[in-house]
């Protein structure tokens, strides 16, 4: 596994996150998609957005720790229970955390 972050998005967020030297895969196109099962092996933390979380997960390697940006027009109560399933999953332990 390699290191480093990289955002998967649909917009051009991803290239503001390059102008602060992260690195950005934008998928303008619905075939855009293929690519980024190859490109995502070598980062340890994804951040993507969350209409695409389903699909990175698929694709993911399994220790990587996957980020999810909530979209702003359907935040999701279940949000923070994912998170918390998610970093435990990462390190290896049961987060205990009250909400």
């Amino acid at each position: 596994m390699g290191e480093g972050i990289l955002l998967v998005t649909t917009d051009l967020t991803g290239e503001l996150f390059e102008l602060i030297g992260l690195d950005a895969c934008i998928l303008r196109k619905p075939g855009d998609g293929e690519k980024i099962e190859k490109r995502i092996r070598g980062y340890n933390i994804i951040i993507v957005e969350e209409r695409l979380a389903e699909k990175i997960r698929r694709v993911a390697p399994e220790e990587a720790l996957i980020v999810v940006l909530p979209n702003l027009d359907t935040f999701r109560s279940g949000q923070l229970d994912r998170l918390r399933e998610e970093v435990s999953r990462s390190l290896g332990v049961r987060l205990k955390w009250r909400g």
